[in-house]
């Protein structure tokens, strides 16, 4: 291993600070070594900024992400529970069930790929939680839709028709 200060007459100034040359005058090492510290100071300072400002963007980008999953779920959950209504005109409860088991555990596995440890905010647990309860309320009023009430009307033309 090298040695810390190659040179040997650079090594710790006047209260720690590294960087000063002992040939300095006492003075001279002095200053040096407050100029020191007060740059270490300073990039102590801009690192604990620039954390805040990267943990920030990392929170922000973690919640947009999130939303667009939870979007592109909900779509896709829609989707299908149409094209059953399409089919059969009103969905039974277990073709919902199905529908929904589906649509969690797809959000489920990319929220788990998206999960930052140490960002803080809710855990995976709440947010599917959160989404469940949203999966609830969106299939209910989905199905209570005029569209929706249409094709299932459509759908039991063609069957009796």
């Amino acid at each position: 291993m090298a040695p810390l200060f190659p040179n040997p007459t650079w090594g710790w100034g006047e209260e720690g600070a590294r960087g000063v040359d002992r040939r300095w005058p006492p003075e001279l090492r002095q200053l040096a070594a407050l100029e020191l510290q007060e740059a270490m100071e300073d990039l102590t300072r801009n690192s604990e900024r620039l954390e805040k400002a990267l943990l920030t963007d990392v929170q922000e980008l973690f919640s947009k992400q999130h939303r667009l999953l939870t979007t592109s779920t909900m779509g896709r959950f829609k989707g299908q529970l149409l094209k059953v209504v399409q089919r059969s005109g009103s969905p039974q409860q277990w073709q919902q069930d199905g529908l929904r088991r589906n649509a969690e555990k797809h959000f489920d596995a990319v929220l788990a790929s998206l999960m930052v440890p140490g960002i803080g905010g809710p855990s995976r647990q709440q947010l599917n939680t959160a989404f469940g309860q949203q999966l609830t309320d969106q299939t209910s009023k989905y199905l209570e839709s005029p569209p929706m009430q249409l094709s299932a009307m459509n759908a039991m033309r063609r069957r009796t028709g």
